[in-house]
């Protein structure tokens, strides 16, 4: 990495600095030895150093990159160039061949009379005068060839500017003098960009090139009417082509095909815009100075956002725009990313889905008409399944990609449980209880030897049947629970018969006990909380929170401010003895 990193012993004839002893800094020169320093500071500034050199390495290397696309054209453009004005120069000048056929035809015209008897008077030749189009044509393409060797100048300049702004900071001795020379530099790039200066360098490349081609336009149509025609019309279509992708970012943001051009275009839109509203209104107030109707509002409002965004440039109100996108926009993006992105691999899916967080699974597992949606639960079942344990134990990887997906699933409900009631939906419950939260796989689950994977699989089945059941019996219509949902309760609740569900449907309160009482015997107190990370002891109390935050009974009365104090605190120290006892007075005030 670079900055200074190791220290190094030096030739005998350094031996008498600093002990014998220097530090070896790796930079774009070479290595430099460094005299050590007893700055405390020097590790603060060293990480500065190493961030800020990456920094500076990637826009380092983008305006290398823009330079050698530069020179490379320019090469192949300037001799284009030259080509055509060295056929063409030769017109600013008289044609030593036209010259000789005329002293011939003279000299023929005067023998001719001698032998006749006549006397022919020479002419004298007439004097040449370039014509204008053919000095406009030489005059675009000398410009044209200027503009383009310009660019590659500056190309060259700028690729040195690179290298000096990366090289620079390495002329100091300690990494205090090291961040003060690359913020030195750092602050010289505010007021000129090297953007601006890659965008003007493009400008004036196309600059060449737009006075190239109407040079050659001019050049065709002193040689040949109809080939200077098609040409014109092939030119202007290229302009055409050239000014819509200039124009059209001023109108839709995010129009991805843009010039050089376009900054100036959204400068001089807005700019146009936001004078014309003011004087509008302006004229509008003298006129009528008492009245404010609806649409004067409206006018000023779009007044100041035209200048504000002229204000804020091209780039800015782009990236403003894009924060401002409603919220479906993001799942939009998920959907980009699953469908066209490579997610082939299980593990890189596994990968991606430890990092969705609740609230974006819930919203994921509540849109079953989405194509993304069907996809991401396909695929989520899929690696669930893959790895459901068997006869035999599961391998730690197989292990790891199951919990993965548990604490997906359980962490989408948990946001699920918090969502207002009048987003979930049956269809959108029996997809998540038949793909994710099935009898068989919750059976093999709950039975499982990995105490981890027992308890979020406990943690699963209780928010998910405190969802359904609010959704049979909570606020609104009740509707009537399907078998398919009767059966599930019956067996997640541990009860004898669905009868015993059934009749209870209409008690939230009791319902919701059952469901207490059945998680915290799923979880069977201390035998299996012990040796449970504090992550399943977190998810165990978050659980416990959802599931008493309704009113069950006096028996429960403290329990639910003890349990919220616990997860604080699980945060910061072990509290796996807090929660065996607090499980054991659960059971002990179940019915």
């Amino acid at each position: 990495m670079d900055g200074f990193v190791e220290m190094v012993d030096i030739p005998p004839d350094f031996s008498e600095l600093e002990g014998g002893r220097y530090r070896r800094r790796m930079g774009a020169t070479g290595n430099l030895l460094v005299p050590p320093s007893s700055d405390p500071s020097d590790k603060m500034w060293s990480i500065y150093l190493s961030e800020s050199e990456k920094h500076d390495k990637i826009i380092s290397d983008g305006w290398k990159d823009d330079a050698n696309g530069v020179l490379v054209f320019t090469g192949l453009f300037s001799a284009i160039v030259a080509a055509f004005i060295i056929e063409s120069y030769r017109k600013l000048s008289p044609d030593s061949g036209d010259q000789t056929v005329f002293f011939l035809q003279q000299i023929s015209q005067q023998l001719s009379g001698l032998a006749n008897g006549t006397y022919v008077r020479p002419q004298d030749y007439p004097t040449f005068s370039p014509s204008t189009s053919i000095v406009c044509v030489n005059a675009m393409w000398i410009l044209s060839l200027i503009v383009s060797l310009t660019c590659a100048l500056l190309a060259l300049l700028m690729q040195q500017w690179a290298r000096q702004y990366v090289q620079l900071p390495l002329l100091g001795t300690t990494p205090r003098e090291r961040a003060r020379v690359q913020y030195f530099l750092h602050l010289g790039l505010k007021p000129i960009p090297m953007s601006n200066v890659v965008e003007l360098i493009s400008t004036l490349l196309h600059l060449a090139m737009f006075m190239f081609f109407t040079g050659l336009v001019v050049f065709l149509f002193t040689v040949t009417r109809k080939i200077a025609t098609i040409t014109s019309v092939s030119v202007g279509i290229s302009i055409i082509a050239y000014i819509v992708p200039t124009i059209l970012p001023s109108v839709y943001l995010d129009y991805p095909y843009r010039t050089p051009l376009s900054n100036l275009s959204w400068y001089v839109w807005h700019t146009v815009v936001y004078y014309s509203m003011a004087l509008f209104l302006w004229v509008e107030a003298r006129v009528h100075p008492r009245r404010v109707p609806t649409w004067r509002e409206k006018f000023e409002f779009y007044a100041r956002n035209h200048d504000q965004q002229r204000k804020d440039g091209l780039r800015k109100s782009v990236a403003n725009r894009a924060q401002d996108s409603p919220e479906d926009r993001d799942l939009l993006a998920l959907e980009w990313f699953l469908l066209v992105l490579d997610l082939s691999e299980d593990i890189v899916f596994q990968k991606f889905v430890s990092t969705l967080p609740g609230d974006t699974v819930t919203r994921l597992l509540q849109r079953p008409d989405s194509q993304f949606s069907s996809s991401f639960s396909r695929r989520l079942r899929d690696l669930l399944w893959t790895c459901l344990p068997g006869t035999a134990s599961l391998t730690p990887d197989a292990q790891y990609r199951l919990l993965t997906c548990l604490d997906a699933i359980y962490r989408g409900l948990k946001a699920f449980n918090v969502a207002p009631l009048d987003q979930s939906g049956k269809s959108v419950l029996d997809s998540i209880r038949l793909n994710f939260a099935e009898l068989g796989m919750m059976r093999v689950l709950w039975s499982d030897q990995g105490t981890a994977i027992r308890v979020s699989a406990r943690c699963i089945c209780a928010l998910l049947a405190r969802r359904i059941l609010r959704d049979i019996g909570g606020p609104g219509p009740r509707r009537t629970p399907g078998d398919g949902e009767l059966s599930w309760l019956t067996a997640v609740f541990d009860k004898p018969s669905s009868n015993v569900i059934f009749r209870s449907l209409g008690n939230l309160a009791e319902v919701d006990s059952m469901n207490l009482e059945s998680f915290v015997d799923g979880v069977d107190g201390a035998r299996s909380v012990r040796g449970v990370t504090n992550k399943e002891i977190i998810s165990i109390l978050d659980t416990l929170a959802i599931l008493m935050e309704v009113d069950i009974g006096s028996r429960v009365n403290g329990l639910e401010d003890q349990v919220r104090a616990l997860i604080q605190k699980a945060e910061t120290v072990d509290v796996v003895h807090f929660v065996e006892p607090l499980l054991e007075r659960l059971r002990q005030v179940s019915p």
